[in-house]
C-alpha cells in the first residue's frame, strides 16, 4: 500500500500516479491546450473509468481507488472498462485494508452524491458493499416474514432526492434513515427478551457501532445523535407532553421531525402529529443574536485566598 505520496516530479510523472485516465488530465494556460499523458482525453469522451497502469496494482497500493471507481462511475454514468472491474471483483475484500476514518469519509462522499442508489447497486454488485458492512448486507439479503427488505432501496432514492434539490441531510440523519429499520429490528428482538424500550434502542444502536465501526468508522457523536433521533420518535406522540417547548428546542428537533415524516409521513394519525409540532415550532420566538457591544462573557469571580491557620505554638517556644 502507498503511506506516503508527496513526491515532486514532472508533470508526466504526476499524471502517472494518479488513479484513472480520466483524472490525469491537465490544462495549458499558455496555450489553452489540454494535456493528456494517458489517454484520458479519450476515455472521458467515451465515458470510460480506466485506471493507469495495471489495475491490480493500482488497487493494491490504496484500496479506496475501488470506492472512487464505483462513484466516479453512478455519478456521471460511465462504464467502468473491463479490465478495471474485473480487478475491482477480485480485490473488493481488501477496502477493509484502508482505514476506517478514512472509509467512512468516502462512503459519506458515496451517500451524500446524489447517486446513492446507483453506487450502491454497483457496491453490492462488487462485493464491495458485503465487505463494508458485512452484518447489515447479510440481513437485507435474509427475507423478514416473506417479504424482502425495501426500505433501504427507498430511502438511498429519498436522499438522493433531497439532495439534487438542494436540500441538506446531516450524517445522524443519513444514517437513521439508512440503517433505521436494522436498528428497529435489533432492538425489537431485544425487546422480546425483556429489554425495556428506551435500553433496547440504546444497546441495538451501540450494537450496530460495534459492528461497524471497526471497519467504517463512525464518530461517536454522530452515533449518539443517531440513537437520539430514533429514541425520541416516541416523544412525538405526546402531545403535547410535558414542556413542549423544551423539546423544540433541541438541537435534533429538525432531524427528529424529518425522519418520522420521511419514514411513517403517510399516516394520517403521524400526518397530524407532525403538523402540529412544526406549527408549535413556527410559534416559538427566534433566538435573539448576540450584541458585540455588550459583553458576552460573565465576569469571572476573584479567588478567595484561604486565611492559613496560625501555626501552634511548640511547647518550648518561649522558654
Amino acid at each position: 500500500m502507498i503511506l506516503r505520496d508527496n513526491v515532486y516530479g514532472t508533470p508526466e510523472e504526476d499524471a502517472l500516479r494518479r488513479d484513472f485516465t480520466v483524472n490525469a488530465l491537465s490544462y495549458n494556460i499558455e496555450d489553452f491546450s489540454i494535456i493528456d499523458y494517458t489517454g484520458g482525453l479519450a476515455d472521458l469522451n467515451a465515458g470510460i473509468i480506466r485506471t493507469i497502469g495495471d489495475p491490480a496494482v493500482r488497487f493494491q497500493e490504496d484500496p479506496v481507488r475501488m470506492l472512487r471507481a464505483v462513484r466516479f462511475a453512478a455519478q456521471l454514468a460511465f462504464t467502468i472498462e473491463e479490465g478495471t472491474r474485473t480487478a475491482l471483483l477480485a480485490a473488493a475484500d481488501t477496502i477493509i485494508r484502508a482505514a476506517p476514518a478514512r472509509l467512512y469519509e468516502e462512503m459519506l462522499k458515496i451517500f451524500f452524491s446524489g447517486e446513492a442508489a446507483k453506487c450502491c447497486d454497483l457496491l453490492r454488485q462488487t462485493g464491495l458493499f458485503a465487505a463494508l458492512f458485512p452484518h447489515f448486507s447479510a440481513w437485507l439479503d435474509i427475507e423478514s416474514d416473506g417479504f424482502p427488505h425495501t426500505r433501504f432501496g427507498q430511502m438511498l432514492a429519498c436522499v438522493d432526492d433531497r439532495i439534487q434539490q438542494g436540500d441538506k441531510v446531516s450524517p445522524p440523519l443519513l444514517l437513521a434513515l439508512l440503517f433505521g429499520e436494522y436498528i428497529d429490528d435489533k432492538a425489537e428482538r431485544l425487546r422480546r427478551q425483556g429489554l425495556p424500550w428506551q435500553r433496547s434502542i440504546d444497546t441495538a444502536v451501540a450494537e450496530f457501532m460495534g459492528e461497524t465501526c471497526p471497519i467504517v468508522m463512525i464518530m461517536n457523536r454522530v452515533g449518539n445523535a443517531l440513537c437520539s433521533i430514533i429514541s425520541q420518535q416516541t416523544r412525538l406522540n405526546k402531545i403535547p407532553g410535558r414542556r413542549p417547548e423544551a423539546f423544540i428546542s433541541r438541537r435534533d428537533f429538525s432531524d427528529i421531525i424529518a425522519y418520522c415524516r420521511i419514514t411513517r409521513g403517510d399516516l394520517k394519525d403521524v400526518a397530524k402529529q407532525l403538523d402540529w409540532w412544526t406549527a408549535q415550532a413556527e410559534q416559538q420566538p427566534a433566538p435573539v443574536p448576540a450584541d458585540d457591544t455588550q459583553e458576552t462573557q460573565a465576569p469571572q469571580r476573584k479567588r478567595k485566598r484561604r486565611r492559613r491557620k496560625p501555626k501552634a505554638k511548640s511547647r518550648t517556644e518561649g522558654q
